[in-house]
């Protein structure tokens, strides 16, 4: 190995160690907080088989059980931890903190490998990894099911890069076997290989321009053929799935209006929640038909500009077009436009994987800038601002978490008229009998 290489291997442990240091100093307080009495029930507190943990009998129920989502990894984790910790919630959230702290490593390494550039892929994974808007997807024992997912999405993104590099069955078996993993831990992974197209463009360069040798348009969607048809299988078995546990939203309550207004409003929140993270809630109601429509009709403007612009910009600035349409691509499924999953509008950890491609679209976008004034290195002082404001807010947004007095009272402190916020504050009064 050259001097060169061992330099740059010692880099790259070092923002490693960084990276999880910088997650750790964000949520670590996450050890302190107390189950909740929203679906920590249904998943581990009041789950009999989680409980019991590992058997094969349990292992065999985690990967048939169907009521409301098919997500026998995510079952199984918390299986592993009832196994080993019982039901000390400090190993619950440790075992979640882990696999942030995982994504974020994962996510700088996988950047700098796909592109080189290890300054941007260090500001993106840091974002990443101390945002505020992530903290319900780690801080909530019933949302495992996001990073888990999140890190088995990364790791078939990495296999990816490597069939991309060196194509060969093999290689790609590992990648649709991974993503397949993927889907085992939420369907929400179903959207990854049109991502995997996105990558393709920038920053693995694999579409061919006119006169460009490598594979065509044609043939790099025919590739992930595969890929669709598990995705397509993953869907079907969730619509049935939820169908049968009655967690679908009616036609009637959410017509297809309704469904693209509040999605188109979502998308802009979720943004919303990135530039300024104040007001978070563990559950925002679906407004229905009291929607305002200039709302959805400037959100939408708003999304037909941005998608536009990205659209424009593809050759100048590729990573906005990547970055901006993983967004898109990866936060469908749930945004509700296509089917309305509960009764919530939007939900803080649904944007966990999705909002990656903002991160990474922000941090080139940064470098760049700093790049135009003669000084790409001058982008450290006003990132590590943002990050340390991150931090700062994670800290508080955690301590709300802390148990479900102090997460609905949040709750309604920001969304008043929240039903399932007066229901589960009044549910832990009266299990503490505070008449």
């Amino acid at each position: 190995m050259s001097s060169r290489a061992q330099s740059l291997l010692k880099q790259d442990a070092l923002v490693c160690a960084l990276v999880a240091a910088l997650a750790l100093a964000a949520f670590w307080q996450v050890v302190r907080c107390d189950f909740v009495n929203y679906d920590d029930d249904v998943y581990v507190t009041e789950n009999a088989r989680i409980i019991e943990g590992l058997s094969l009998d349990n292992v065999r129920w985690a990967l048939s059980y169907s009521h409301g989502h098919w997500i026998p990894l995510d079952h199984l984790s918390h299986m592993v931890d009832c196994h080993f910790f019982g039901l000390d919630p400090r190993w619950h959230h440790a075992s979640s903190l882990f696999l942030h702290v995982c994504n974020a490593v994962a996510l700088y390494l996988i950047l700098t490998r796909f592109t080189g550039a290890r300054l941007e892929s260090a500001i993106a994974a840091a974002l990443f990894a101390v945002h505020p808007v992530n903290t319900e997807a780690v801080a909530w024992i019933a949302a495992r099911k996001d990073p888990l997912c999140t890190f088995l999405a990364l790791l078939a993104t990495a296999c990816y890069g490597a069939y991309a590099a060196r194509p060969g069955r093999l290689r790609y078996l590992a990648v649709l076997t991974v993503y397949c993993l993927a889907l085992m831990a939420k369907p929400m992974a179903i959207a990854l290989p049109a991502a995997f197209l996105l990558l393709d463009y920038w920053p693995l360069g694999r579409w061919r321009a006119s006169g460009e040798r490598g594979p065509s348009a044609v043939r790099l969607i025919i590739e992930k053929v595969p890929l669709f048809v598990a995705a397509l299988a993953c869907v079907l078995i969730a619509a049935i799935t939820q169908s049968i546990a009655g967690a679908l939203g009616s036609a009637q309550d959410y017509p297809l209006g309704i469904r693209i207004a509040n999605a188109a409003v979502s998308y802009v929140a979720y943004l919303r929640n990135v530039l300024w993270p104040a007001g978070l809630a563990v559950y925002y109601p679906h407004p229905g038909s009291g929607l305002a429509w200039w709302k959805a009709v400037a959100a939408g403007t708003a999304l037909v500009g941005a998608t536009g612009a990205a659209w424009a910009l593809r050759r100048r600035c590729p990573y906005l077009f990547t970055g901006w349409f993983w967004y898109l691509v990866m936060l469908f499924p749930v945004s509700g436009a296509a089917v309305q999953l509960g009764s919530h509008a939007m939900a803080d950890r649904y944007g966990y994987l999705p909002l990656i491609g903002v991160f990474v679209a922000a941090a080139w976008a940064l470098v760049a800038l700093a790049a135009r004034w003669g000084r790409p290195r001058a982008v450290l002082v006003p990132a590590a601002v943002l990050v340390a404001a991150c931090v700062a807010g994670a800290n508080l947004q955690v301590r709300h978490w802390r148990n479900s007095e102090a997460l609905f009272t949040h709750a309604l402190a920001v969304t008043p008229a929240n039903p399932v916020a007066h229901n589960n504050l009044g549910e832990f009064y009266l299990e503490q009998h505070d008449w």
